[in-house]
């Protein structure tokens, strides 16, 4: 199977602030988004007090959603909790003329999760999208690592995504329409210091690819973003965003169109997969080089080493949506069986 990104990404212009997307003035491509509008819509963007989540929240926000802030407050390594980190960003939407509420819901539970939706649901009747952005990091070492640091990873980023999801998920569907965005990461391409959340990221790939099928008969569209944007998560810093270091070529703002596209009703993609971050953007997807068929039912290890270069090689390959229709076109290569 091949896990790539696509070679023909989008690089946009550099912006000389990180708040100049969100004014719709700087450039030809923030003009033309300034007309995709969220009025009426209702967002829960969670682990969105700071970074990443918190300019999720504040671009659909500034372009009309209302909007549930929701962090728990903790530390990057999940300890502790600070429910004034939702409060102080929802009070900045409100001061900027948006509509916010702030939660402090723990996701990691379904008790949280379900806290979460019904606030939302009391505070603004519905909910429209939601954003499965909080999340957890630390580098590791295996297997010096500890089991209880994996369950940790997988709590909040497969557990958090689910809980929201599911709690979500049958109001969504009743009104057949919805717009998911997971929170996956590149750390699932493999890293030696990342092995517990890389694994907790590549699980939430699968997870979301998963629903967009459960989701396309309901009018539910389900797509993931790898983000890349300075955060605490990049460095070394406390866990005040005032110490992260100045850089607007990493600024998150950055990240934050694209995962708003992912938001709007005229988003065409479902199960789909990108990076955005640092002017960047592109598409992740899951491939498999057309490989050997061997024509008998007398496949040897020796034939393996034999056909190895065919087996490896990406000159031509297939894009795998789903498993469905990957099944069928595996089935059509096969071929009769000589016998």
């Amino acid at each position: 199977m091949l896990f790539a990104v696509a070679l023909r990404a989008v690089t946009c212009g550099a912006p000389r602030s990180p708040t100049i997307l969100f004014s719709g003035i700087a450039n030809r491509e923030a003009r033309t988004l300034m007309d995709l509008r969220f009025d009426e819509q209702v967002a829960i963007v969670t682990g969105s007090g700071r970074g990443l989540g918190a300019t999720y929240a504040s671009l659909l926000a500034s372009r009309g959603a209302a909007v549930v802030v929701n962090d728990l407050g903790s530390a990057i390594s999940g300890r502790g909790r600070n429910d004034g980190l939702a409060r102080r960003q929802a009070e900045l939407i409100r001061s900027a003329g948006g509509i916010a509420e702030p939660d402090d819901s723990d996701i990691s539970t379904t008790e949280g999760a379900q806290a979460l939706i019904e606030k939302a649901l009391d505070a603004f009747g519905h909910v429209d999208i939601v954003v499965n952005n909080a999340g957890i990091y630390w580098l590791d070492d295996f297997p010096a690592i500890e089991p209880a640091d994996l369950q940790k990873q997988l709590a909040v980023h497969i557990g958090g995504s689910f809980n929201v999801t599911r709690a979500v998920w049958e109001h969504m569907s009743e009104r057949q329409y919805g717009r998911v965005v997971m929170t996956t990461s590149t750390g699932a391409f493999g890293s030696a210091a990342l092995t517990s959340y890389g694994t907790a990221k590549a699980g939430v790939l699968g997870f979301g690819r998963a629903l967009a099928q459960v989701g396309a008969g309901c009018g539910i569209k389900v797509n993931l973003v790898a983000p890349l944007g300075m955060s605490r998560m990049m460095v070394n810093v406390s866990d005040d965003d005032a110490d992260l270091p100045r850089n607007l070529e990493r600024a998150p703002e950055l990240a934050a169109p694209l995962v708003a596209f992912l938001c709007h009703r005229s988003c065409p993609t479902n199960g789909e997969t990108y990076i955005s971050g640092s002017r960047r953007l592109s598409r992740i997807f899951i491939g498999e080089s057309r490989g050997y068929v061997h024509s008998g039912l007398d496949l040897t290890v020796e034939d393996v080493v034999a056909n190895w270069d065919r087996i490896e090689d990406l000159t031509d390959f297939d894009v795998c949506a789903d498993t469905m229709s990957w099944s069928g076109r595996r089935n059509e290569s096969l071929g009769p069986i000589r016998r």
